[in-house]
């Protein structure tokens, strides 16, 4: 990305490149899954996205585990997270 967004003109890359600045255009169901100690995707992103989906009247989902890293190792939450998918893509894939 060029470095630190507060330096220069790199926080114009940024807001270019975030799925943020296109929200407005997406009208796919969307199922959020995150993890509340993931250091490459902080929640607080997921969260306005989530929020962003909703104000646009697009149906989504926003799922919080609370666990470090990007992605859930323990078969608890792994598991959870295989029946969401399922039940997602089952309402939303006929």
């Amino acid at each position: 990305m060029g470095g630190s967004p507060f330096v220069g003109d790199n926080m114009k890359l940024y807001v270019e490149q975030s799925p943020l600045t296109y929200a407005k255009n997406i009208k796919t169901p969307t199922l959020i899954l995150s993890d509340t100690g993931d250091y490459r995707v902080p929640i607080t992103q997921s969260y306005e996205m989530f929020h962003a989906l909703k104000d646009n009247g697009v149906p989504v989902k926003f799922i919080a585990y609370p666990v470090g890293g990007h992605s859930p190792e323990d078969p608890v939450h792994q598991g959870d997270i295989d029946r969401r998918y399922v039940e997602w893509f089952s309402k939303y894939l006929k």
